[in-house]
């Protein structure tokens, strides 16, 4: 998975209140910047068919094969939060996420057991 990683930073585009960061009619956040070692609020949106299921977000670093969790919750890092699921979109989800140094991030989305998609980030 990481060596078919597309480095090129997600597009973002605009829905009827916001700007967002994504995979249009798929899966994006509202765009905020992403600060190293910054813990700061995101709200996900899925749009169509989504897998039921843990939501993970695991995080690489172009260059690196290291594996890095970038949910949090509180303070700590985590792998996963609950099921998307609300009346945003066709589903959404609150997450606060951390990335812990500069540079290009892939965000690898997962939704139970499934690979969803990617979304390439600048952290500055």
């Amino acid at each position: 998975m990481i060596q078919t990683i597309d480095w090129q930073v997600s597009e973002t585009f605009k829905t009827s209140h916001y700007t967002m960061r994504g995979i249009r009619n798929k899966v994006a956040f509202i765009d905020a910047p992403f600060t190293d070692g910054r813990e700061q609020k995101y709200m996900w949106h899925f749009w169509g068919v989504v897998p039921e299921g843990e939501f993970t977000v695991i995080g690489v670093k172009e260059g690196s094969d290291e594996l890095s969790p970038v949910l949090t919750r509180g303070s700590q890092s985590v792998w996963t939060y609950h099921s998307p699921g609300g009346q945003h979109a066709d589903e959404h989800l609150p997450s606060t996420m951390s990335v812990r140094e500069s540079g290009k991030w892939a965000l690898l989305i997962y939704i139970g057991e499934e690979y969803f998609d990617q979304i390439i980030v600048e952290v500055n």
